[in-house]
């Protein structure tokens, strides 16, 4: 078994050690002991938006955390999620209110199909099938449209301590375009992360768009790339400057990461890019580093880690959970064998030239003062508004009118959008 070391790369004007690293704590700060400023409660987040494709009765506990926050709730489903029984979920709880979409397979929406990193990772992600990175760049379409400047991503899988959490998230977007929850408990990582830490050594967590709040005022508004780690990609640029706030944990709920082997063939590309990228901006170097002889050297380093968390699961064969994650070991370091350092370099390109291309579209965008017009623009037809004690709220005339909570309980005061230039769709099209 050959030891783990960094392949040493040289980069103009210095040498640097590369390998995947245990942690990336560097890159973040803590600020759970930060008590949240006053306007954290004046101006809290606008909605919490969820991403989903399960049965609607695991958004029972996002219902109830958003309604207890007193914050609008948008629920962007598909496959086993369907409109009217989230709907029936959100009229049983007091105080809630949700915008509850319908996202369809193939959906064509110009703004939201970035072409480039999206064929170029197809077949190096070994297949993987994922709208997920698709519903988080709506959501953060919808909120320019909406004038919505604080929104909060949550996945269906992960439940918030309390409303005070999001009260210190908010508070942090005064000051950052991005701040979140760090997923300790169940650990939030990827296959070959999990099997680090079962064969003892340490593993840390980072942020995570399973928890993730973001300022959508705040300009350039970056994107979600269609690969697995696209939160990673998504703050990225705050993540090199170490700006990246953990204002607290969050739980998610615990999976086997071994139970499929194939998982971890689907995520080898996206996480040897993402382990590589954040472990040259933990080195202080940036993009520019980024050239093929620094892939090269990286994806041996990673392919060397591989090879030796097999080889100590392998002496370890007493449980059935070490025999599938050596499973697990073995098809990620097939898939790996399969990228190039040339495909690492042609996805950073594309990466960025989408992400060029997005920032210049959401920057184009205004509110335009209805949900219908929203949701016009955006090409969903499908959605509906719900509240306590009423499953469709459709006809409700403005935004504004829904978001302060009229008629089911809520003060006028709380959860109103800013008050921003109203556009219509079709101008905001024209843009």
């Amino acid at each position: 078994m050959r030891p783990n070391l960094p392949a040493a790369v040289e980069i103009p004007r210095r040498k640097v050690r590369i390998g995947q690293l245990s942690s990336h704590r560097g890159l973040m700060h803590d600020v759970s002991q930060v008590k949240p400023t006053q306007s954290g409660r004046r101006q809290p987040l606008n909605a919490i938006i969820v991403p989903t494709a399960r049965r609607a009765d695991q958004m029972i506990k996002a219902i109830q955390l958003a309604a207890d926050a007193e914050t609008m709730l948008v629920v962007l489903g598909s496959q086993q999620s369907k409109i009217d029984e989230v709907a029936a979920h959100v009229a049983r709880i007091p105080g809630s209110r949700a915008l509850i979409v319908d996202v369809p397979a193939a959906y064509p929406h110009p703004y939201l199909t970035p072409s480039a990193s999206s064929n170029a990772v197809r077949s190096l992600s070994a297949g993987r099938a994922s709208d997920l990175s698709l519903k988080r760049n709506i959501g953060l379409l919808l909120a320019r449209l909406l004038g919505w400047n604080k929104i909060m991503f949550l996945d269906d899988d992960v439940t918030v301590k309390g409303a005070e959490d999001l009260t210190k998230l908010a508070s942090q977007l005064d000051g950052t375009q991005v701040a979140g929850l760090l997923c300790r408990q169940f650990p939030d990582n990827s296959v070959v992360c999990h099997a680090n830490r079962l064969r003892g050594e340490k593993q840390d967590v980072f942020l995570t768009g399973a928890a993730l709040g973001v300022n959508c005022a705040d300009q350039p508004l970056p994107f979600f790339p269609d690969i697995y780690n696209e939160d990673w990609f998504f703050f990225s640029g705050h993540a090199a400057h170490g700006r990246l706030p953990a204002v607290g944990t969050a739980v998610q709920r615990q999976y086997d990461p071994f139970a499929d082997p194939d998982r971890a063939r689907r995520e080898e590309f996206g996480d040897l890019l993402a382990e590589g990228l954040y472990a040259l901006m933990s080195a202080g170097l940036d993009l520019s580093a980024a050239g093929r002889s620094y892939w090269e050297a990286f994806s041996s380093a990673r392919q060397g880690l591989i090879e030796d968390i097999s080889a100590n699961l392998r002496d370890r064969l007493d449980s059935n959970e070490y025999l599938q994650a050596l499973r697990s070991m073995e098809a990620a370091a097939e898939q790996a064998g399969l990228i190039t350092p040339d495909d690492c370099v042609e996805f950073i390109e594309a990466w960025r030239h989408d992400r060029h291309i997005f920032e210049h579209a959401a920057a184009g965008i205004g509110n335009v003062g209805s949900f219908a017009d929203a949701f016009d623009f955006l090409e969903l037809p499908n959605w509906r508004a719900a509240a306590f004690a009423n499953t469709d709220l459709s006809k409700m005339p403005s935004v504004l009118e829904f978001s302060r909570g009229r008629d089911h309980g809520r003060s006028a005061a709380r959860g109103a959008p800013p008050s921003v230039p109203v556009r219509s769709a079709a101008a905001a099209a024209r843009l």
